[in-house]
């Protein structure tokens, strides 16, 4: 497969994901709270002392390898709307779609 024909595929995903999602807003973030993303990943989302806001991927991820948030372990940024920082790019798939009603210890 060419990287044209591999590029096109990833982005024909990437806007069938966000298709799904045009018409509602991502959630807004909590500190400690887990979320499912818009494609379907697991996120854990923390504040840190300056209040910025992250997501630890935990299952999932964009699988953009030039991209924080590729692979479980990484983590991306968040803006305070619940949408991925860098929201002009195919990584809004991983801004958040729904927050998970489970309690951590």
């Amino acid at each position: 497969m060419s990287k044209v024909t591999a590029t096109l595929k990833r982005l024909k995903m990437v806007v069938a994901t966000l298709e799904q999602f045009k018409d509602t807003e991502a959630v807004v973030p909590e500190d400690g709270c887990l979320y499912q993303t818009y494609n379907g990943s697991l996120v854990y989302v923390f504040k840190d002392s300056d209040k910025d806001i992250y997501g630890v991927v935990l299952k999932g991820g964009h699988g953009i390898n030039h991209s924080r948030g590729t692979n479980a372990g990484e983590t991306y940024s968040l803006d305070e709307d619940g949408y991925c920082e860098r929201y002009e790019g195919e990584e809004l798939v991983m801004s958040l779609a729904r927050k998970l009603d489970i309690a951590l210890p």
